[in-house]
């Protein structure tokens, strides 16, 4: 005789779904503020920082000061977080990045890239790239 297959459902498995979604929605969901629920996000930036010179050269954000952890080698593309965290009160919250390439302590190009609160919560981020003479900034997905 056969029996019937019941399956049940853990009430532990069903919360993991739940939280994963949650997760899901909070890091990459549309950052809407209607339900107040996503801000006012506190967070750090990403910057992408692509060096076609032929020497070294640090990629700052803001007031960063010159340091191994911004140095991109030559030739090399370098991904991190800012070393400051930045506030955005709801979506349409617009804060300006200034991003500046420099050598041996002296800035040689700056350029500014502005992120929306809902920008920074769907995950974009900064990318820069130098190429010896001049410094060009945006934003990527």
């Amino acid at each position: 005789m056969m029996g019937r297959v019941m399956h049940h459902r853990s009430p532990i498995r069903l919360l993991g779904y739940v939280v994963a979604l949650g997760t899901i929605l909070a890091c990459g969901g549309s950052g809407s503020d209607v339900a107040g629920d996503h801000y006012p996000l506190t967070a750090s930036v990403v910057i992408v920082a692509t060096n076609r010179d032929a020497d070294n050269a640090h990629f700052m954000i803001n007031a960063e000061p010159f340091d191994i952890s911004n140095r991109v080698v030559s030739g090399a593309t370098r991904s991190r977080n800012s070393l400051d965290t930045w506030t955005w009160d709801n979506a349409g919250h617009v804060r300006t990045f200034n991003v500046f390439v420099g050598r041996g302590g002296v800035v040689l190009d700056n350029a500014t890239v502005d992120i929306s609160g809902d920008q920074r919560m769907q995950g974009y981020h900064i990318t820069a790239s130098w190429d010896g003479t001049d410094l060009t900034v945006g934003l990527a997905r």
